[in-house]
């Protein structure tokens, strides 16, 4: 019971970890200036975000809190599960609210779902994949 408890929490709130690309985003305003590293900083994804859930097992990894406790590299815990690639459009570097369709366009995947505060850029809310 305890462990599918924790599981449940963290189903909600871990997500799949989306490599980045980081543009900074230097300009002037009101006469203020905003040069790096205080400036603004925009992240585009260059790695799949469009997954869907194909199982509900969950399979809970442990590790340890390292020296750096929020590490993108190294979260404390992650949740392994399978999950496919869904049709899931974007525009003007925002994703669709939906996907356009929820069967699997390829073989699930092992995917490790990290905390919420352990990504920088992440998607939290998939569907189920039919099968």
């Amino acid at each position: 019971m305890g462990e599918s408890a924790l599981l449940a929490g963290w189903f909600y709130s871990a997500g799949v970890p989306i490599e980045a690309r980081v543009e900074k985003l230097e300009y002037i305003r009101d006469g203020v200036e905003r040069k790096a590293p205080y400036c603004d900083y925009e992240m585009s994804p260059v790695s799949n975000w469009n997954y869907g859930f194909c199982s509900d097992e969950l399979e809970l990894i442990q590790g340890e809190i390292g020296e750096y406790p929020f590490s993108v590299e190294h979260p404390p815990v992650k949740l392994r599960t399978k999950m496919a690639k869904v049709l899931w459009k974007e525009k003007n570097g925002i994703c669709a609210v939906v996907p356009e369709g929820r069967t699997a366009l390829g073989e699930a995947e092992d995917k490790e779902l990290q905390p919420y505060g352990y990504t920088n850029l992440r998607m939290t809310e998939m569907p189920w994949v039919h099968k």
